[in-house]
């Protein structure tokens, strides 16, 4: 009795030991799925000059890792079937690492071919994570899409806030190949979960034509989709165009760059809080509706308000939408399905189309306000997009399952 007992306490021990070692090594991933992406931007100017880049090409390079995320999301789940997900999420941190070690040697094609390699590393992440919630954290998706959302959303500003210091205190490849810093430390605590990955058994890829199919004709696995690709279309259009539209409406550079860190600060409450609060209820309708709606709320107000105040307001209400829409998208892949692998099948589509459509926001905002020489043409777009973002986001947050069978 006594052996059994202790032996029953020593797999609970080991159990728990698993889950946290787990937990922390979502967390310091998490940490890793924007930064190489956010550092690029306020450095691009340096990037464009000493590499005596034309604008289009140095544009170039902030496209590269969305379509990286087009192009890999679909693939993830299947390496995920095959390989294991513990596996690809290895490797998918190895290639992160290595695309950032490329960028710190410098040169145009080792600045490509890094950013690619970063994006495909993302791609995985960005799909597989909340397919990870919801294999071993079912009970606790809220708090883990909270944290994984919340640090996600911290060490992005983190990236763009540093760039230009690191920049000027070594070099642009220094500023981009800091981040395999906490990259390489993600690799490390993530290697002994391969060893858990090879005891699984880890089930041969059967899915038939009919079967994978059948998430193409789902009009829930599309709701879920647009309200992820609005929401993002969103997100890359305001962070690329909004700082030139507060200089258009007098503010200096300088105020400009406050307003854009309230966006980032006062998003991180509420990406934290509301997957928990979105966790307590069957249906999520109206935090989804809600949050397109404050978006709607903050682009009137950026529009048609004059004077600093209102326009914090506005930026205020920008940033707490953008927070609740990013992590309730995320959510969405774990509450619309009925276990890890539909989920991750569904943030692969989801994620795979989404970025499509947020890739040809920024050049589209920016073709409209070319021909008008205004700012009316972009932010009715951004109206427009709000009110698709709201009905995708009361349809896909009715209490309803994804059906993956045909």
């Amino acid at each position: 009795m006594q052996p059994n007992t202790l032996e029953h306490i020593e797999k609970k021990r080991i159990q728990t030991s698993t889950v946290w070692l787990l937990m922390i090594g979502m967390i310091v991933m998490s940490a890793n799925l924007r930064a190489p992406i956010t550092s690029v931007g306020p450095v691009l100017g340096i990037i464009q000059e000493k590499l005596s880049l034309p604008a289009s090409l140095a544009g170039f390079i902030t496209s590269i890792p969305l379509m990286a995320f087009a192009i890999c999301s679909p693939f993830a789940p299947k390496w995920s079937k095959r390989f294991g997900m513990e596996r690809v999420l290895i490797v998918a941190l190895a290639a992160i690492v290595t695309g950032l070690l490329l960028r710190l040697v410098g040169g145009l094609s080792f600045l490509f071919l890094g950013t690619a390699l970063v994006g495909v590393g993302i791609a995985c992440g960005n799909v597989l994570l909340p397919a990870l919630m919801k294999r071993d954290f079912a009970t606790r998706i809220g708090i883990m899409t909270g944290l994984y959302a919340v640090v996600m959303n911290v060490f992005g500003a983190l990236g763009s806030g540093i760039s230009v210091p690191l920049a000027q205190a070594t070099s642009w490849q220094g500023a981009l190949g800091f981040w395999a810093i906490p990259a390489l430390i993600a690799f490390i605590i993530w290697l002994p979960q391969w060893r858990r990955a090879s005891r699984q058994q880890v089930k041969p890829v059967k899915q038939t034509f009919r079967q994978s199919t059948a998430l193409l004709r789902s009009p829930l696995a599309w709701q879920v989709t647009f309200f992820m690709g609005m929401q993002s279309f969103l997100f890359y259009v305001l962070i690329t165009w909004l700082p030139d539209l507060l200089i258009d409406k007098g503010l200096t550079a300088a105020q400009a760059g406050v307003l854009l860190s309230l966006q980032q600060i006062v998003l991180i409450p509420f990406t934290f809080a509301i997957p928990i609060i979105a966790s307590r209820f069957q249906k999520q309708s109206v935090l989804l509706s809600g949050s397109a709606l404050l978006f709607l709320f903050g682009i009137a107000l950026l529009w048609w308000g004059q004077g600093m105040a209102v326009l914090v307001v506005a930026i205020a209400c920008l940033g707490i939408a953008g927070g609740c829409a990013f992590s309730l998208s995320m959510m969405l892949f774990s509450l619309r399905t009925k276990d890890a692998e539909e989920a991750s099948e569904l943030s692969g589509m989801a994620q795979s189309v989404g970025y499509l459509l947020a890739a040809a926001g920024p050049a589209l905002a920016g073709a409209l306000y070319q021909a008008s020489g205004n700012w009316n043409g972009p932010l009715l777009l951004l109206m427009l997009v709000a009110l698709i973002l709201c009905v995708a986001g009361w349809l896909a947050g009715r209490n309803r399952f994804v059906q993956m069978s045909s």
